[in-house]
């Protein structure tokens, strides 16, 4: 049997570009209240990733001092000046123009940042807050072990520890794998059975035969490739779930679990609260 029509690869390749498309994280327009016991936080915007940064540390400065202005643009910064490690800012917001300023700790992290297609960028900045250490240490090591006991459903694993575009893409590669797998394997038993029920022995039954015989080779290469496809997303998610360890913010993010619905087990997870 010869590889002659690879459509279905192309389709399933097709399919999972287009679910890698880049989503905004849930934090790129404000704080997430989920995290709101473990970290003090901030979000900025700008054109570049060090306006972004910047931006972000300024959000969370005022996050520290009670101001919560939420995401940072760059026209929202009125004035900045640097003064070693203080910051005074002036700030737009729904109240008007707030001043800023203070410094931050030098454990203040950018623990994740976006790129939109347009090319502006997001960037998002932590600090654990005081006397939550053991809380996030807790929290952590649970989230982790339930991830790694989960791995054995694809998708689950990487629910559990925040990574939604990263379980909704093995979620989409293995319903692509398994229902292509199924499809092409009826498709070529019914096309085998045509083949077989043809008769005669004249050039017109010869070529009925190999007519159906060649779509029948087609379907089964098809199947191989989607069984390819199915085996490879499941592999890679247990194999992620087991090893793969995202920063801790992501683990404490949200939580994943399965639930009994009418169409049967879904993997429902809790998205975060974002606060303006």
């Amino acid at each position: 049997m010869r590889f002659r029509h690879p459509f279905i690869l192309q389709i399933a390749v097709l399919s999972l570009v287009a679910g890698c498309a880049s989503v905004p994280p849930p934090w790129h327009e404000g704080y997430l209240d989920s995290l709101d016991e473990y970290y003090d936080q901030g979000t900025g915007a700008g054109s570049s990733r060090a306006q972004a940064d910047r931006n972000a540390r300024i959000s969370l400065l005022g996050y520290r001092e009670g101001i919560h202005i939420g995401n940072v643009t760059e026209d929202r910064v009125r004035s900045y000046i640097e003064d070693g490690d203080e910051m005074i800012v002036e700030v737009l917001s729904s109240k008007g123009v707030e001043r800023v300023s203070g410094t931050l700790p030098p454990r203040t992290q950018i623990v994740e940042r976006y790129r939109g297609r347009s090319g502006a960028w997001w960037s998002y900045a932590v600090l654990e807050k005081t006397g939550a250490k053991r809380r996030i240490q807790t929290q952590r090591d649970h989230r982790l072990s339930a991830a790694r006991l989960r791995s054995v459903v694809p998708g689950w694993s990487q629910f559990t520890k925040g990574e939604h575009g990263k379980g909704m893409r093995i979620l989409v590669a293995e319903s692509i794998g398994l229902a292509g797998l199924a499809t092409f394997a009826v498709l070529q038993a019914d096309f085998e059975d045509r083949r077989d029920k043809v008769r005669g022995v004249g050039t017109r039954a010869r070529d009925d035969q190999r007519w159906y015989d060649d779509w029948a080779n087609r379907f089964y290469w098809g199947g191989m490739a989607c069984g390819a496809l199915a085996g490879a997303a499941y592999l890679y998610s247990l194999v992620d779930g087991l090893t793969h360890i995202p920063p801790t913010y992501k683990l404490l993010l949200s939580k994943a679990h399965l639930q009994a619905g009418p169409a049967g087990l879904a993997v429902v997870f809790q998205q975060p609260i974002s606060r303006p």
